[in-house]
């Protein structure tokens, strides 16, 4: 039996590709010094899978995000960046679809099934690509990996299948004209993965693993898929379809009409009934890959229940036939428990991060017996749904009270929350924890920028000021380091999108709030200025879904204990004054089923989760949520549920389509427009910012307030004041037509 990941890393053990692309961002390596640094850790990828054990070596590296890499090698981009087809060299083009190039606005990002990993979502504007193909970025892949591998190692290629990549997609609008223009592109894209997959295997990549978690969600357009595949049929390189993050054995009708030699399955996720489905009517002739290595949780999964798995894989099927990988990409995952310094003796034995995770798959994969190596999982217990609580008034009457106590202007200005977190800032935390600075020394030096930070904001005009989160790393970690029951790692990044990455706490007992989380810093901001701060807290449902949550115990049990310990934070908070607090929830959409007839009890517990968390805020007190980079359609009546005051949306690359879909419905919302796009280094001139306002304004009956799309913790103070310093100005000139 093979043993194999369904996907890898892509940062490098210490984070090598975010350092290496950032200096090239910056000026200090070149592109030639850049290729020489993404091939060094594709090696380094390559040989950590063979020392591990792996019998097939996994190849997917990206340089910002494996839709972007698919999008760009067949030419589909949007036809606002087909100008830069020959004025710029290749690894700028690419990169400008992600970050935006002059007047051309970013691509959008969407958090990809259910993880809190960002892909970019494709634009579907024409019929032909607005580029030529290049494949040369996949095919020097492959051709690098032939000099390390050993002979008995096969080759994989992974990649984004066409059904996934074409569904996850926008159509713009006028585009396509009628239901012949779309079959005509869905053949037409579907011949391009061809050409792609004719060109690897030509390369001499053995086989090519299409990820299409698409098909986990329940959706059939069989029509469609079939057409999107129609191409692929006539290629004679062997393709693995993987469908990760959920169950497929009522698809297996559809699937086994495709041309793929073999289907993986995500055991984990499935269940074992699901599995035994799988495992019966998949054909007896073909591959079938068993993903029981859980390739989301940081525990070390039970050889028991994978055992029980791989029996009914190999039941009246050859053992050639049958592999065992881990149930998605190892990308979820920080990458190796060994760099951590310091893991508590009694968490060690059950934990296993990616690298862990792939050596165990290969383990259990040649038959080793590892019942004394490892600890199993605890069971799950019932589902047990906590007591909750609410607000007493309605948003309505809220919503009259807060107008007379803040009195702010039309369209009010904020932030998110976030400044810059400069060089300096990092050197002094790290000079704190390295014993350099006294706890009071640091406290001193924190104190000086939210002084600076409150200064910097009423230069600007800002109508609600924020402390900047100078004393926080990140906002999941910073809380789970100020709560009993988590563990926080030094080393255990995840990526979150291109460069960023996070690091996800471990959810190891019960929460409990101890003390004050936000250690009295915001009470100080307030201070300082006669204009309102803005409490900043992370959502109940935030913390629970990015951070990796204990596996003995309910998910709706764990986020009712965070909802309790945000609602003491929201008590406090409002007690020494705050009139307003924002409770960030990113994450609400992300914990969300992907099957529609599996989502009422997450509705259910989650709604509950957040109202519990601000159900001690008094009627005054404006409670604030943001959200971003997901999709929110269909989901305006869910997030109507919440008891908070006023929520942030991105519309900074979704630009105005979504606001059209709110229309009324957002009657007694205060509705925050994230007019700028924080993550690409192009800052919008005021003109876009109008046209997000005139979009809002000409569909939304509601308060309408101008910020951001998300914190600025990763821009510059140059690039921050002079973003803000539009974004007020255009406040302004609508204020002043408005009134």
């Amino acid at each position: 039996m093979r043993a194999h990941a369904a996907g890898w890393p892509k940062i490098g053990p210490n984070r090598e590709w975010k350092k290496a692309l950032e200096g090239y961002w910056r000026g200090e390596l070149d592109a030639r010094e850049l290729a020489d640094r993404e091939e060094k850790l594709r090696r380094v990828h390559l040989t950590q899978q063979i020392q591990a054990g792996l019998d097939v070596v996994t190849l997917d590296f990206s340089r910002y995000d494996p839709v972007l890499e698919v999008l760009y090698a067949l030419g589909r981009v949007p036809l606002r960046f087909a100008s830069l087809a020959e004025s710029e060299r290749p690894l700028d083009r690419f990169l400008a679809l992600a970050r935006g190039h002059a007047d051309k606005p970013a691509m959008a990002l969407r958090k990809w099934f259910g993880t809190n990993y960002h892909q970019i979502v494709p634009e579907w504007d024409a019929l032909k690509p607005a580029w030529a193909e290049d494949f040369s970025f996949f095919v020097r892949q492959v051709r690098d990996a032939h000099e390390l591998r050993q002979k008995a190692h096969l080759l994989k290629l992974v990649l984004p299948g066409p059904a996934t990549v074409y569904f996850s997609g926008n159509w713009t609008l006028g585009f396509p004209t009628d239901q012949g223009q779309k079959e005509e592109f869905q053949r037409s894209l579907g011949q391009a993965y061809a050409r792609l997959a004719g060109a690897l295997g030509a390369a001499g990549v053995d086989w090519i693993q299409w990820d299409e978690p698409w098909f986990v969600t329940g959706e059939r357009q069989d029509g469609a898929v079939l057409r999107l595949y129609e191409g692929l049929s006539n290629v004679s390189l062997p393709q693995l379809g993987a469908c990760p993050y959920g169950r497929v054995d009522d698809q297996l009708d559809l699937l086994i009409r495709l041309p793929w030699s073999g289907l993986h399955i995500d055991a984990a996720a499935s269940g074992h009934p699901a599995v035994q489905r799988c495992c019966a009517i998949w054909p007896r002739g073909k591959l079938l890959s068993i993903g029981a290595v859980d390739g989301r949780s940081p525990w070390v999964d039970d050889p028991a229940e994978v055992h029980q798995d791989l029996v009914a894989a190999q039941a009246n099927r050859e053992e050639s036939l049958v592999w065992l990988g881990s149930s998605c990409t190892l990308a979820h995952l920080p990458y190796d428990l060994e760099t951590e310094p310091e893991v508590p003796s009694s968490l060690r034995p059950s934990l296993a991060f990616a690298l862990q995770k792939a050596q165990l798959t290969a383990r259990l994969a040649h038959s080793e017996a590892l019942a004394e190596h490892f600890v199993a999982k605890a069971p799950r217990p019932e589902e047990v749904v906590p007591t909750w609580s609410k607000r007493q008034f309605t948003r309505a009457e809220r919503q009259k009270i807060q107008t007379q106590a803040l009195a702010l202007p039309p369209f009010p200005t904020t932030t998110i929350g976030s400044f810059p977190q400069t060089e300096d800032l990092r050197r002094d935390r790290r000079s704190w924890i390295d014993g350099k600075l006294t706890k009071a020394e640091y406290d001193k030096k924190i104190e000086e920028r939210i002084r600076e930070a409150i200064a910097e904001q009423e230069a600007l005009g800002l109508d609600v000021l924020v402390h900047g989160e100078f004393e926080r790393t990140d906002m999941v970690e910073y809380f789970a380091q100020n709560l009993e029951g988590f563990w926080v790692t030094r080393n255990g990044w995840v990526q979150s999108y291109g460069t960023r990455c996070v690091r996800p706490p471990l959810i190891t007992g019960a929460i409990r709030r101890t003390r004050s989380m936000t250690e009295g810093w915001l009470e100080w901001a307030q201070k300082l200025t006669l204009k309102p701060v803005k409490g900043m807290l992370t959502g109940p449902l935030t913390l629970l879904k990015w951070s990796f949550a204990r596996p003995s115990s309910p998910l709706a049990a764990q986020a009712g204990e965070l909802a309790q310990a945000v609602a003491q934070e929201v008590s406090e908070l409002q007690s020494t004054g705050l009139k307003i607090i924002q409770v960030d929830e990113p994450g609400f959409r992300e914990g969300l089923p992907l099957r529609p007839d599996e989502r009422a009890a997450y509705w259910q517990w989650s709604i509950a989760a957040f109202n519990q968390a601000v159900s001690l805020a008094r009627p005054e007190t404006q409670i604030h949520t943001h959200m971003c980079y997901a999709d929110f359609d269909g989901l305006w009546d869910k997030i109507d549920a919440l008891d908070a005051d006023v929520i942030s949306l991105e519309a900074s690359r979704g630009g105005a389509e979504w606001i059209a879909r709110l229309g009324t419905r957002a009657a007694d919302w205060g509705l925050g427009l994230g007019v700028w796009d924080v993550h690409s280094p192009e800052i919008p001139d005021e003109s876009r910012m109008d046209e997000i306002l005139e979009a809002a304004q000409k569909f939304l009956d509601a308060q309408l307030w101008v910020n951001p799309d998300c914190g600025l913790k990763t821009r510059g103070w140059s690039e921050t004041r002079e973003g803000l310093r539009r974004m007020v100005n255009t406040a302004r000139r609508w204020r002043s037509q408005s009134n």
